[in-house]
């Protein structure tokens, strides 16, 4: 039976990352210059935790189509799980550049730019992200701690406690932990009680 890359999109939509895989090398197999398998492969290898596989698929990839902003995007993703951070910002900068540019790829960035110690540019960058999408926690999330990090805990301890106030009732433990931590840090830092008011109260 002739498999189509729309197969593989299928399978990987449905989670079976497996049989995605199978598909897009049947694929290879018959055209080893398949853009669309080359690139799906190197998405799926990255979520599969095999990072190296996951770049060199999408660098095969990028030498068919160099001007693929979403292929740059995710070729940034597959960099940052290997602390290529490096490679990491210029592959979401090129993405950005071919105006394949959102929320998203704008956190990613700004994670990149922490990875790099370049604290002050990843603030920008995080701001940029809420400025297209003021209700992207995570990117609130790394602002908060890419202003402590910076020394600016009075902005930071804001920003925390903005995240703290709009966490879902159901929020993972973990998530509400996190930004409780980071909060009662930013605080701390400023000579105040550590204790975060309750998500319900209003900020002082």
């Amino acid at each position: 039976m002739t498999v189509s890359i729309a197969d593989a999109a299928r399978h990987y939509a449905a989670r079976d990352l497996d049989q995605a895989a199978r598909v897009c090398l049947e694929l290879l197999r018959a055209d080893r210059f398949h853009f669309d398998a080359l690139h799906l492969l190197g998405v799926i290898c990255t979520n599969q935790g095999r990072h190296a596989d996951g770049v060199s698929y999408l660098l095969r990839a990028e030498a068919l189509r160099p001007n693929d902003g979403r292929l740059h995007s995710n070729l940034g993703s597959s960099y940052g799980a290997v602390q290529r951070f490096d490679k990491a910002v210029e592959a979401y900068q090129r993405a950005i550049s071919l105006n394949y540019r959102d929320a998203g790829v704008l956190n990613n960035l700004g994670l990149a730019q922490m990875g790099l110690g370049q604290i002050e540019p990843s603030i920008v960058t995080f701001q940029a992200a809420l400025g297209m999408e003021p209700g992207n926690d995570p990117a609130l999330y790394n602002l908060a701690r890419a202003l402590a990090l910076a020394g600016r805990q009075r902005e930071a301890e804001a920003e925390f406690h903005r995240l703290w106030q709009r966490l879902p009732t159901d929020v993972s433990t973990q998530r509400i932990g996190d930004v409780a931590s980071g909060l009662a840090r930013a605080m701390l830092e400023q000579g105040r009680p550590a204790a975060p008011r309750r998500r319900t109260d209003p900020m002082a």
